[in-house]
């Protein structure tokens, strides 16, 4: 006998997502085997994978069975803090669009189903900011008009699923034919081909004996939790402690039984162990402020967790003081995250200047600008870390030469602009000018859209595509810091960076040639044969390409360019110069050397610094020095 099923309640739906969860990251490996677009940097798969395991845990977590708004909420929750990466981000508002046509209803039609396939068309459309065919966004497209137009028995969830997956198959093989890099590659879109292994979980789901035992072992657990959960919630009341904190401490030297002896008195110690120059601490406590004050003395402390140990209130409703300590040391950094909420910084400043950390700005350069950085996330092997936090540009260089690597930059998660715009907001600030490395690089600005669509004053936040990275990033950043401690007004600041923007020169030289044959920027024979002759490849930086621009034989022929460039092309007019290195000692001397040329051709050039560069360039160059100009006017 033949199963039917006529709707889908939130029970179902909540099979649905943890089927394809683990279908997926069955298929991880092979997506990130097709993945050549935006960037050929093989994660697409694991990305993905990441996002829907996100939202897996926290639905196996139910300890009940949910309302449709409950698992909507739950999953669109999951989405906004998990997704990882560009491809994980851009998965995650499909589902997202999907879900936000449901979740007022109990139980769900065919023809409802049709409906959400198209807001999640939509929303896929109108996250991207350079929607391109061939992708993720035709397969969807194509998904979601077969559905709205589908002719078959309309009281069969599981015949439905399978048309909709044989549909997204087909246009899964058409896209090389509408994207060229696709053919040339001889593959099939990575984000494509994983929207068709989503629509094939959510067929298993329902069809496949295995993942139906898995599933309905899931909804078993979930009732003996929910069981015991009852129990235990008239036991909440003999909690010793209301909290439990959770943190890593970073310090060069400490003593790690001085420092339990010290943190003991405020709780009870569940484990603090120490690795090399980093300590994991779990305790519950009271006085969950005091023990980061603690910490924060020793050394760096950062990847807070606060949980409320009363079990009416689990996921960390915590009163305002206890938030704000979380948001302080989880952004150490004094402007990565950084809102200045003193009334002071307040009287003349009422507009916020955001950017990411792929402008690799510096305490040392913001000086006393008013600049609120968000971290970009670093993929270091199969971990991700706060770029600047978590990972600064020190232990990039040195994982480089350790193990000739760098880490791969993914965007921050929406949820994170979201939070960073909430307390600009609070503290006081009526615009935020967010400015972003290039879309072409990154889904950072996709991230701020999604979050900036949250806020009911959408329109006191423009998002400013930089189409830079680095230097000319961080250049229109501390401009922009600039003119909102001058005065001037919102829309005067959006318009002149806009006119700043591709108007820095920068010009990189290249020190390590077997990392630029990996990155295809010369060829095997140019790496061989340039060792022998000292050859330094010159790079120059044109938006966010990184282009070859000729290369010059020895350090000495390289500091004679550098003076008749500046010279020749820029020696008629004032312009503000820096010297740029990224590497290690040896680059930062060679940068010293551009900033001595510098000083010594006279007053038409201001030497505004040494500039370390991190991953957004170092991905694509290596180790470096260089320079970067721009005239005194812009």
């Amino acid at each position: 006998m033949r199963i039917e099923i006529k709707n889908l309640n939130a029970m179902r739906f909540t099979k649905l997502f943890i089927a394809a969860s683990r279908w997926v990251s069955k298929y991880a490996d092979v997506l990130n085997d097709l993945n050549v677009f935006p960037v050929p940097d093989g994660d697409t798969g694991t990305n993905i994978s990441m996002t829907l395991q996100s939202v897996e845990n926290d639905l196996v977590k139910l300890n009940h069975e949910p309302t449709m708004k409950e698992f909507v909420n739950t999953v669109s929750d999951s989405i906004l803090i998990g997704a990882k990466g560009t491809s994980g981000f851009i998965f995650g508002n499909i589902i997202y669009g999907f879900l936000s046509s449901i979740k007022d209803k109990d139980s769900v039609t065919i023809d409802d189903v049709a409906n959400a396939f198209v807001e999640a068309r939509n929303k896929a459309y109108s996250t991207v900011l350079c929607p391109k065919e061939g992708t993720i966004l035709t397969v969807v497209k194509e998904v979601a008009d077969a559905a709205v137009n589908y002719q078959g028995d309309k009281n069969d969830f599981i015949l439905f699923l399978v048309y909709l997956k044989n549909v997204a198959y087909d246009a899964v093989k058409k896209t090389p034919e509408l994207f060229p890099i696709l053919k040339n590659n001889a593959v099939v879109d990575a984000g494509a081909m994983g929207f068709f292994y989503l629509l094939e979980g959510f067929e298993k789901s329902v069809s496949d004996p295995e993942m139906l035992k898995d599933l309905d072992r899931i909804i078993r657990s979930q009732a003996i939790r929910s069981e015991r959960l009852g129990q235990t919630v008239k036991q909440a009341q003999n909690f010793k402690y209301k909290y439990n904190l959770e943190f890593l401490l970073e310090s060069d030297e400490f003593d790690i039984e001085t420092y339990k002896e010290k943190i003991s008195k405020y709780g009870n110690i569940l484990y603090c162990v120490q690795i090399g120059k980093k300590a994991k601490t779990q305790i519950n406590t009271d006085f969950p402020w005091e023990l980061l004050k603690i910490g924060d003395n020793i050394g760096k402390i950062y990847n807070i967790n606060l949980e409320n140990l009363s079990l009416e209130n689990n996921n960390a409703y915590l009163n305002n003081d206890i938030n704000s300590a979380v948001a302080m040391f989880n952004t150490p950094n004094e402007n990565f995250g950084n809102t200045k909420s003193e009334n002071e910084n307040l009287q003349n400043y009422d507009i916020a200047i955001v950017t990411d950390s792929g402008s690799d700005l510096t305490a040392d350069l913001i000086n006393d600008l008013k600049v609120s950085i968000i971290p970009l996330k670093l993929k270091v092997k199969d971990n991700y870390y706060s770029d600047g936090i978590e990972f600064t540009k020190k232990e990039i260089w040195t994982l480089y030469r350790k193990e000739l690597i760098f880490p791969k930059i993914s965007p921050p998660s929406p949820s994170e602009f979201q939070k960073l715009y909430k307390e600009l907001f609070d503290n006081g600030y009526k615009k935020i000018i967010s400015i972003h490395i290039s879309n072409k690089i990154s889904g950072t600005q996709q991230a701020a859209k999604v979050a900036k669509s949250m806020f009911d004053n959408a329109n006191d936040i423009y998002i400013i595509d930089s189409k830079s990275l680095s230097l000319p990033l961080g250049n229109l950043v501390l401009k922009a810091a600039e003119m909102v401690k001058e005065g001037i007004k919102f829309d005067d600041i959006i318009k002149k960076i806009n006119e700043n923007i591709g108007k820095m020169d920068v010009f990189l030289f290249a020190e390590d040639l077997s990392f630029l044959n990996k990155s295809k920027k010369i060829t095997s024979f140019a790496s061989s044969w340039g060792k022998l002759f000292k050859y330094k490849p010159r790079l120059k930086l044109k938006n966010e390409n990184i282009i070859s621009d000729g290369a010059n034989f020895g350090y000495k022929s390289v500091f004679s360019y550098v003076k008749q460039l500046l010279n020749d092309q820029y020696g008629k007019n004032n312009y503000i110069v820096y010297s740029l290195w990224g590497g290690g000692t040896d680059q930062l001397q060679k940068a010293n050397t551009i900033k001595d040329i510098v000083i010594s051709l006279g007053n038409n050039f201001t030497f505004s610094g040494n500039f370390q560069i991190g991953s957004s360039i170092a991905n694509y160059s290596g180790p470096v020095f260089g320079i970067g100009i721009i005239a005194q006017n812009q």
